[in-house]
């Protein structure tokens, strides 16, 4: 029926019945012996044992749970690293992902990460249990050859929470690693760095001698079918089509980025199907011929890349506002996988009633629902203060795009920043 519908005349991909990846350079397959809803934290965990990666809110919200994947594109088939929230993350979602933990990138046996080397040199851990996602963070960030200037590193760290610590350290610790960190800063990384033996190839401790692991072949993603968890997984509209199809009245849900596990439990959703189709080519494409159009499954980060290209081209100056405005949702991690909202995912009205005794067993009480638009609001104040902030030092011929506020924001600070004094100042 589909195929009559759309026209398609793809062959049907050949199906597996269970996911593999690799987690810390080691082929794993998962399949019927892991029930349905299993995230990639759990079994990280749980049945791999590594108990370096940490989980708290469960929400994507705090960095405990952050790993690196590097992942193949469907459109693109290029290979990027990007850091994953894996309390959100479904572990049949990841196959044909190459996954590293903070295990797998260095430890006291093998020699340590110039990441993780670096923030015990700058004092930035004391409990511990934030600093595996705080390194898989910036791991990410300098992965595959990147080199992110402090501005990028401070921006990306906006799902990391510590509470014992202090930023300040941690910062200062991934900042040494930008490509425009200050002179005293580099020295001070270039020391760590003189401790270990730091391999060229891997950006990994040196083990003493290069060798191709020929344990397992590289993971081409195809179609799965893990019946007694009853996930699909597709790489085409034809095999998508097929699989609805085959379901019949069964009730499915079309996952992709599974983000909204953050807020809506599976356990708590009634679906007997899940279908993921985030390496469907089609869905993740991005059109400029003849318009601007954004497939459903392309992620945030993706969207806000795109709209920032496309922002430089006439009509579509706006764009620039959309781009910025993503920026501050979720964070980072969230946003790797996160898609591009559909329409009927927005609400009609967005006002909102406090009921008592309310008799929904299913409302929203977690933090996403009652603690951040809160924290949201009274932020604004502090991100205007930044947007006046930036105005006023371009003003005063400042081109740096990057800058300290010193908290709290008294009155003094602020006019310090602003490179201004009080005899420029006009009082009505």
């Amino acid at each position: 029926m589909w195929n009559a519908i759309f026209g398609s005349s793809e062959e049907p991909s050949p199906t597996a019945l269970e996911v593999t990846f690799t987690l810390n350079g080691k082929q794993v397959t998962v399949g019927n012996e892991v029930v349905e809803g299993t995230s990639l934290n759990t079994y990280i965990r749980d049945v791999a044992k590594l108990k370096g990666t940490k989980f708290m809110c469960t929400e994507g919200g705090c960095g405990a749970c952050v790993v690196a994947a590097t992942i193949e594109h469907p459109v693109t088939k290029q290979k990027q690293t990007l850091s994953i929230n894996s309390c959100l993350v479904p572990v049949f979602a990841c196959h044909g992902w190459d996954i590293r933990t903070v295990e797998g990138i260095g430890n006291k046996r093998d020699g340590y990460h110039p990441v993780q080397a670096n923030l015990a040199q700058f004092n930035g851990t004391q409990c511990g249990f934030c600093s595996p996602g705080m390194v898989m963070n910036m791991y990410s960030l300098v992965a595959d050859g990147k080199t992110p200037t402090m501005a990028e590193v401070e921006n990306a760290f906006g799902g990391n929470l510590c509470r014992c610590t202090g930023y300040r350290s941690i910062l200062d610790a991934f900042k040494a690693l930008a490509k425009d960190a200050t002179p005293m800063m580099k020295k001070q990384c270039a020391d760590i760095e003189d401790m270990y033996k730091i391999c060229s190839k891997t950006g990994l401790a040196c083990s003493g001698s290069c060798k191709k692991d020929s344990n397992f072949e590289e993971i081409v993603p195809k179609s799965v079918k893990i019946p007694a968890a009853n996930w699909y997984k597709v790489t085409t509209l034809n095999d998508l089509f097929s699989v609805i199809t085959s379901l019949g009245a069964t009730v499915y849900q079309l996952s992709a980025g599974n983000t909204a596990e953050g807020v809506y439990r599976h356990y708590n959703r009634q679906f007997d199907a899940r279908i993921d189709v985030k390496d469907v080519p089609d869905l993740r494409t991005i059109n400029t011929s003849g318009g601007f159009t954004v497939g459903a499954n392309v992620t945030l980060t993706e969207a806000i890349a795109a709209f920032k290209t496309q922002a430089a081209i006439t009509g579509y100056s706006y764009l620039t506002e959309l781009a910025n405005h993503l920026d501050v949702v979720a964070n980072t991690s969230v946003r790797n996988n996160y898609k591009v909202p559909g329409a009927k995912d927005i609400p009609a009205d967005f006002r909102i009633n406090f009921r008592k005794n309310a008799s929904n067993p299913l409302g929203l009480l977690n933090s996403k629902a009652t603690g951040e638009p809160a924290l949201n609001m009274s932020i604004v104040c502090f991100f205007a203060l930044r947007n006046a902030l930036d105005s006023a030092r371009k003003d005063a011929g400042d081109v740096a795009d990057y800058y300290d506020i010193k908290l709290p924001a008294t009155v003094e600070t602020i006019a310090m920043t602003s490179l201004t004094d009080t005899s420029q100042f006009t009082f009505a």
